[in-house]
């Protein structure tokens, strides 16, 4: 009875459980590892191990098969006709930014696809801030809900790299940089009306995220 349930888990902000986008992503980037693991280590054993490279390949064969097949499951099912966008997940509609996920880092869509282009467009609607920072999510509630992020920030910073926008990409950063505190240290959010820090700081994930984009 189990067998054909779909397991969930909590979002990358350890708030909603469910099926994700951004972790489906994840596992379709790991199997794409695991091919290219594969590539590298094909040649050293094609002199001397054929069983070897023989059970390489239908490994890899059975990964792509079930890359096919999350690629498939997120079109049908995490993919808004009516918006043309894609969802974060199957239980509701709000925008997030870890949606950009499916192009950096995990690759399964081009930065240039309609489908993509069409989904960065909603963000731009509806995440991005007065100031030129991005929340992480529509209707975010946490601490008010109002307030950039630095990882969100250069996050988008990071698509538009990979789309060749290289002036916008330069607006993220620069965002950045511009609202850190006197030494140097990123914050969780940052205030629109201060352009400072307004809650944890020094957050190593932002800091992660920044050295990404840069």
């Amino acid at each position: 009875e189990e067998r054909n349930k779909l397991p969930v888990s909590y979002d990358l902000w350890e708030m909603h459980e469910g099926v994700h986008l951004y972790s489906l992503a994840a596992i379709y980037a790991a199997f794409q590892s695991m091919k290219e693991i594969g590539d590298i280590l094909r040649p050293v054993f094609e002199t001397n191990n054929r069983l070897k490279v023989e059970a390489m390949n239908k490994l890899e064969a059975r990964i792509t098969k079930y890359q096919e097949e999350m690629k498939n499951f997120i079109l049908t099912n995490l993919y808004d006709e009516q918006t043309k966008t894609f969802l974060r997940n199957q239980n509701d509609n709000r925008t997030d930014i870890s949606e950009l996920g499916i192009v950096v880092p995990f690759e399964i869509f081009s930065p240039k696809e309609k489908k993509v282009l069409n989904t960065v467009e909603r963000m731009n609607m509806t995440l991005r801030t007065y100031t030129g920072g991005y929340l992480r999510f529509e209707q975010d509630h946490y601490r008010g809900g109002n307030s950039p992020w630095p990882i969100s920030t250069a996050w988008m910073g990071m698509y538009y790299q990979k789309a060749g926008e290289k002036t916008k990409a330069k607006e993220c950063l620069e965002f950045i940089v511009n609202t850190a505190n006197k030494h140097g240290f990123l914050a969780e959010q940052v205030s629109n009306e201060t352009m400072q820090p307004n809650w944890a700081n020094g957050l190593g994930w932002a800091h992660a995220m920044f050295i990404l984009l840069v």
